[in-house]
């Protein structure tokens, strides 16, 4: 007898034939409901999951029996007679309730009258050269040709996310689908500033801030309920955009206080971290007297704070202020797992006004 797996539209019947999938009828509706690890999607914080829309696979087996589904479900992406079968093949799914937080197919995918369904997804980055792929044969989601360029667009990036193939199995009794999306880059911010304590008179110009040898190109892997792995290629040194800059002093109070600049911030692909904070400045004294230095700074040899990677789904936060005395690293908490570091970048003594006035 001829099996066919039907889905139906918002408007229309649309029918696919197929071997294995038994005659479905309509159904309820798919509904999602996405959350994300660590608050949020992209990179300005959020309770909320931000985006127009992310992509979904979903297999079916005809067992029911839940509690066993994910054994069964990955034993037939191996097995000769093949059991378990694509019914939703990487398509969008839209916000459907922002009252409840609802998300489903774009062209509405409706529940098997029998059997069970598995999920896995992404939130992909804008991009027509990256490609997603899953592979059945050994439980694999790839992100392939992940480009450094490519993730941050005007100060605001979208964040590459991915929900692994869910632990449990969903049915036609079930309301909705729970989705746990995880971050797949490292989120990079960097801060610039002139310290106040003492008054630096001299003018303080940040010619260029860089990271060296940051790979370029990544293929990024999920397997199972594993975290994401990276493999990245291509290292070469990343210049932050926004630069040279003069760095002020703001008044607070009728008194001098230092004054924050954020650089464009960016999501880099997760890797060992195998060059330098590298920063570039010029120093010009009341007398019109300058000079240039740069500052070599090796994060994995840092005294307190050091790192020798950058992981998936951390927030690394770099505060560099030009001060004296040592190189100072200070941890700091928020929503992205951060790691936060202060670097104090020290001149000559003579640069500063040490009257007791300022």
């Amino acid at each position: 007898m001829k099996r066919v797996l039907t889905i139906i539209a918002a408007i229309a019947l649309a029918a696919a034939c197929s071997k294995t999938v038994p005659v479905y009828e309509q159904t309820g509706e798919i509904l999602m409901s996405p959350v994300t690890e660590n608050v949020t999607k992209l990179m300005m914080p959020s309770g909320e999951f931000l985006g127009e829309s992310f992509n979904v696979w979903a297999w079916h087996n005809p067992s029911p029996a839940l509690a066993d589904a994910v054994a069964i479900f990955q034993q037939g992406f191996v097995s000769d007679d093949n059991k378990t079968t694509r019914y939703v093949n990487e398509k969008p799914f839209i916000e459907k309730d922002a009252t409840k937080d609802l998300w489903g197919g774009k062209i509405p995918y409706y529940w098997p009258t029998t059997g069970s369904l598995i999920f896995a997804g992404y939130h992909g980055i804008d991009s027509t050269k990256v490609k997603y792929t899953f592979n059945e044969t050994d439980n694999k989601m790839v992100f392939s040709n992940v480009q450094q360029a490519i993730v941050a667009v005007n100060g605001y990036a979208e964040d590459l996310m991915y929900f692994n193939m869910t632990s449990s199995s969903y049915n036609k009794s079930s309301n909705k689908v729970s989705l746990k999306f995880n971050h797949a880059l490292s989120w990079i911010t960097v801060t610039l500033a002139k310290r106040v304590d003492p008054v630096i008179e001299a003018e303080i110009k940040i010619e260029d801030v860089s990271f060296t040898e940051v790979a370029e190109l990544g293929t990024g892997t999920v397997t199972g309920e594993n975290p994401i792995s990276w493999n990245v290629s291509n290292p070469k040194d990343f210049s932050l955009p926004g630069l040279p800059m003069v760095l002020e002093y703001q008044t607070v109070n009728d008194k001098l206080a230092t004054k924050v600049y954020t650089l464009q911030e960016h999501l880099f692909i997760p890797q060992s971290i195998e060059g330098l904070l590298v920063v570039t400045y010029t120093v010009t004294s009341t007398d019109g007297s300058n000079f240039t230095e740069v500052y070599r700074i090796n994060l994995k040899n840092l005294a307190k704070g050091a790192h020798n990677s950058w992981d998936a789904g951390k927030h690394y936060t770099y505060n560099l202020s030009i001060g004296t005395d040592e190189i100072l690293v200070t941890p700091e908490v928020d929503n992205w797992q951060p790691v936060g570091t202060d670097i104090l970048i020290p001149l000559p003594e003579d640069m500063y006004d040490n009257d007791e006035n300022n």
